[in-house]
């Protein structure tokens, strides 16, 4: 279900929550508050979120996603999975790249890079042998 609130309260609120748009996350501060922007949505602009496990992948996409569900919709991948190796997935090659074509030609594309928040905030010893 949508929640009714504004693509910029969506942001802050995730920013409030811990989502950090720091540079060296490899995220533009300027960008994310953009793309959640009605406009960007309504003109169905596709989104890639790429990045290691326990990065934030999944809760930067769910504060872009609530505001699409404002604004009608957008294409949101959230991935391990480089886009150059997205084309051996598909074992049709031509479907492949047809559905490939279409998604990434138009997209914006962010790579999010820092340590594992599983490590940060789960740190498990090494077991020792």
């Amino acid at each position: 279900r949508c929640a009714l609130r504004s693509p910029v309260e969506e942001v802050q609120d995730r920013q409030n929550e811990g989502l950090n748009m720091s540079a060296s996350r490899g995220l533009d501060r300027r960008v994310i508050p953009h793309l959640a922007q009605g406009e960007r949505i309504r003109q169905h602009v596709n989104i890639l979120v790429r990045g290691p496990t326990g990065v934030g992948k999944r809760f930067l996409s769910r504060a872009l996603a609530d505001s699409a569900c404002r604004y009608g919709g957008l294409t949101l991948v959230a991935t391990e999975v480089g886009v150059a190796d997205w084309h051996g997935r598909f074992p049709e090659p031509t479907i492949g790249h047809a559905i490939l074509d279409h998604l990434v030609q138009k997209a914006y594309r962010l790579e999010l890079q820092r340590e594992s928040r599983l490590k940060i905030d789960c740190p498990l010893p090494m077991p020792t042998t």
